[in-house]
């Protein structure tokens, strides 16, 4: 597969959805599979501490997904959110 092709799903009027192929510049895709560096692990962790920021809105202040976010929160004890997305219980001071 050609990394430069992006899929993405139409939906035309009559409801049927299919898959069109269109190319897209390097620089413009997703950044999957990029590791973080220790300095954005730390800038990550000092948001989850000391911000009222969601997991959502760190993810886009850092230009990668909210599941990186999250896993770093699992990673290092930071915030519990007993099933809950808009409140947490803080468990790492700054």
């Amino acid at each position: 597969m050609n990394s430069s092709l992006a899929y993405r799903a139409c939906k035309p009027d009559d409801g049927f959805s299919f898959f069109t192929v269109r190319q897209e510049a390097h620089n413009k895709m997703a950044r999957q599979g990029r590791s973080l560096s220790e300095e954005q692990i730390q800038k990550i962790i000092h948001l989850l501490i000391s911000t009222d920021m969601t997991i959502c809105d760190i993810a886009k202040r850092m230009g990668c997904s909210h599941s990186v976010i999250v896993s770093i929160n699992r990673k290092y004890r930071v915030r519990q959110y007993a099933g809950l997305r808009r409140e947490w219980t803080l468990l790492r001071r700054a």
